[in-house]
């Protein structure tokens, strides 16, 4: 029986990492639509992600989460940047490898952490996870999900040092093997 053929590249890592600014030149690159599951979770919800939790707390941002993974099935081709923490669900790992390469695009904390600070929208929009300064928390929620990170990616693809062209070339390359 043929093998099916792939019908999503889909990006995880911690916040700062690229997914979206990579996802984008992914997109571009492979004319194939860029979803962006934070983005989807704002607009189904009608508010920021940061509003949704302070609201209605992380439980209830999780499950639209869940929702908007959920909605991505089928075999459409398309490029997903999924949300920092979206792998942590295993449900969300299993959806978010069918028919699909994964790429954890990593980084060290102090790239991590000067990436985050030169995006506004992650101040304005991403709520705090653990209530720390940018670097103790990044260190803290690393710790945790690096190894599910790991675990859930096909590819591990450091990105730091790198442009977005170079990172980009190297998953297209992987994705047409």
């Amino acid at each position: 029986m043929p093998k099916k053929p792939l019908a999503r590249i889909v990006l995880i890592g911690y916040r700062g990492s690229g997914k979206s600014t990579i996802g984008r030149r992914l997109a571009e690159r492979l004319s194939l639509p860029l979803i962006d599951t934070d983005t989807l979770i704002e607009e189904k919800a009608g508010i920021t992600i940061k509003e949704m939790v302070e609201k209605k707390g992380w439980a209830y941002f999780r499950a639209v989460e869940k929702d908007v993974i959920r909605g991505l099935a089928g075999d459409k081709a398309m490029v997903v940047a999924a949300g920092g923490g979206a792998v942590l669900d295993p449900e969300n790992q299993v959806r978010l490898r069918e028919d699909s390469l994964v790429f954890y695009l990593a980084a060290d904390e102090a790239t991590l952490a000067g990436r985050i600070a030169k995006d506004t929208r992650t101040g304005d929009q991403r709520p705090s996870l653990t209530g720390e300064t940018v670097t103790v928390e990044i260190r803290a929620v690393l710790e945790e999900r690096e190894p599910v990170y790991r675990k859930a990616a096909d590819y591990v693809i450091n990105t730091e040092g790198r442009t977005v062209d170079d990172i980009a070339e190297e998953i297209i390359k992987i994705a047409n093997k």
